[in-house]
């Protein structure tokens, strides 16, 4: 787990105007709650918090470094500007080493699937689950073996070991990633099972089967049929 430290200063004011002004200078307002103590309005400098939540600090233990002192907390949200450009509010939760936290972390695949050898496409579902565990069991990212995937077949949580220390808090049947048959795949097949299902019901049907030839007729000589209005020929 990697660890990320934050610098914080107190902030004695609050409200929108206030807050625009914060940001105006180059600081994030935020907000420090949890652990049985106050709320604690802070602010940070913009451009730390960006480069934390570049390299993963919300899914990981933060250090804030405050001039009271120092101490843990998670990243539990991140509020943004209406087209998500500008970071606007961030809300730290207290942790302690002895209490299990809750936090998401990224799902990373491993290997490569059989099924994509056969045209097939592997798609994630999820990129991230929520897991419980001590602070100091946070893992860098849950690892799912794809070595056996085939097409048409997909891995589910329960399926995929939690490290040691780490429960999952979603549900065991979800789904997070499945090998699927690509568009030209799934043509070809329908295409060929299409051609098979033709030439069975041409089989029942007696006629002759696309690409094979007509058997010839039997050896002799044909008699045409009398032509419409015709009276045959009386042999002498």
């Amino acid at each position: 787990m990697k660890q990320h430290t934050l610098n914080v200063e107190p902030r004695t004011t609050t409200g929108k105007g206030e807050s625009r002004a914060v940001r105006r200078d180059g600081f994030i307002p935020a907000v420090i709650y949890g652990g049985g103590q106050p709320n604690a309005h802070v602010v940070v400098a913009e451009k730390e918090i960006r480069t934390a939540l570049r390299d993963g600090a919300a899914k990981s233990i933060v250090t804030l470094n405050a001039p009271e002192g120092t101490g843990l907390a998670i990243i539990k949200a991140t509020q943004y500007d209406a087209l998500g450009d500008h970071l606007e509010h961030v809300d730290f939760y207290r942790v302690t080493m002895d209490r299990p936290v809750h936090l998401p972390i990224p799902l990373v695949t491993r290997g490569r699937a059989p099924g994509e050898q056969l045209g097939g496409i592997v798609e994630h579902l999820v990129r991230e689950v929520t897991v419980s565990c001590l602070p100091t069991d946070i893992p860098d990212g849950i690892f799912v073996d794809i070595g056996e995937l085939g097409v048409g077949q997909g891995i589910h949580l329960g399926a995929i070991p939690a490290p040691p220390g780490v429960s999952y808090l979603d549900p065991p049947d979800t789904a997070v990633v499945v090998c699927k048959a690509s568009r030209m795949a799934k043509a070809a097949t329908e295409a060929e099972e299409a051609a098979e299902k033709a030439a069975a019901e041409a089989a029942v049907a007696g006629e002759p089967v696309e690409g094979e030839e007509t058997p010839p007729a039997a050896p002799g000589k044909a008699t045409p049929a009398p032509a419409k209005g015709s009276t045959p020929k009386k042999e002498k």
